[in-house]
């Protein structure tokens, strides 16, 4: 469901974008028009290196930007969500899981201009840690 939100959020900044057909989107942001498809009908989300190229280029408006990238963090925590729950992946090391979704968290509130100072990183790692395992063991 998280996708979906996500690849709706990412049609409706296109089409209201200044390259409001696909293609030309595409080609606008740098990627292929059959790779920025799958994004767009949440066959797969963009890296954040992807997602970076996709609002830098794109020129969305501020809100419009971090929308997206809030839809995208919460469909890539969904994403792994699912696949533990599923059993896609056979071994989940979750202090691994904590540190991607931390940096993944840092990201964004760096990308919104929140700077957070060393202890305050270690103490949202920490937490993050113990929510995953007592959410997922």
């Amino acid at each position: 469901m998280a996708v979906h939100f996500f690849c709706l959020t990412l049609l409706n900044l296109r089409k209201l974008s200044q390259w409001p057909e696909m293609e030309d989107f595409a080609n606008r942001v740098g990627l292929s028009l059959g790779g920025y498809r799958k994004y767009e009908i949440g066959e797969r989300l963009p890296s954040s290196e992807a997602l970076d190229h996709i609002i830098r280029y794109g020129m969305f408006p501020t809100d419009g930007a971090k929308k997206l990238r809030v839809e995208w963090a919460d469909a890539k925590a969904k994403q792994a969500g699912i696949e533990l729950l599923t059993g896609m992946r056979k071994e989940v090391d979750l202090d691994k899981l904590a540190v991607h979704l931390h940096n993944e968290m840092l990201y964004i509130l760096k990308a919104a201009r929140v700077v957070l100072d060393e202890k305050t990183k270690r103490v949202l790692l920490a937490r993050m840690t113990l929510l995953l395992k007592a959410t997922l063991e």
